[in-house]
C-alpha cells in the first residue's frame, strides 16, 4: 500500500467500474425514486476492488458516468456527492460518448460511507407528473449510474 497519491500522468493504472443499478441497487433505487435533493447513503469498500492485479487502495481519479436510455438527452441533470455539487455531465469519447462528471474530490477517500443526491433532474425529469409522484428522476430514462475509479498498479 502506498501512502501518497500517485501521479495519474506517470503511473500505470487500472480501472474499476461500480454500477449503482447492479452493485448498489438500493442507492440506484433511492436516486430514481427519491425526491429532488434527498440524500441517498451508500458504502464502498475494498470488496469493489476485484481488479486481478495488486493496486493501491487510494484511487487516483474518479468519474461518475451517466447511462441514459438511448435517445434521451440528460440536459441539466446534476448530482451532489458527499456535499459537493458535481460539474455538469459532458460526453467523454474514451467512454463511448457517455455523459461523465468528474468527482476527483471523491477519489482519495472512496472507501467508506457516502451520500449522493439529485440537484436537478434535467432531461431525466418525470414528464406528465401525477400529483402523488414526487420522484425526481424518471426511471424509464435512466439505465444506470456508474462510478469509474482509476487505481495505480503497485
Amino acid at each position: 500500500m502506498t501512502s501518497s497519491v500517485p501521479d495519474p500522468a506517470t503511473t500505470r493504472a487500472t480501472s474499476r467500474a461500480v454500477s449503482l443499478r447492479q452493485e448498489l441497487p438500493r442507492t440506484f433505487h433511492g436516486i430514481v425514486h427519491g425526491e429532488l435533493g434527498t440524500d441517498v447513503g451508500f458504502r464502498l469498500g475494498a470488496e469493489q476492488l476485484s481488479t486481478g492485479a495488486p493496486v493501491t487502495t487510494q484511487a487516483i481519479r474518479a468519474r461518475l458516468v451517466l447511462v441514459p436510455v438511448r435517445g434521451v438527452d440528460p440536459g441539466a441533470f446534476r448530482l451532489r456527492l458527499d456535499g459537493t455539487a458535481l460539474p455538469a455531465f459532458a460526453a467523454d469519447a474514451s467512454l463511448g460518448g457517455l455523459p461523465v462528471a468528474s468527482c476527483d474530490h471523491f477519489a482519495p477517500a472512496w472507501v467508506g460511507d457516502h451520500v449522493l443526491s439529485v440537484l436537478s433532474a434535467g432531461g431525466l425529469d418525470v414528464e406528465n407528473r401525477k400529483p402523488d409522484n414526487a420522484c425526481a428522476v424518471d426511471g424509464d430514462k435512466l439505465e444506470d449510474l456508474v462510478f469509474v475509479l482509476d487505481f495505480a498498479l503497485e
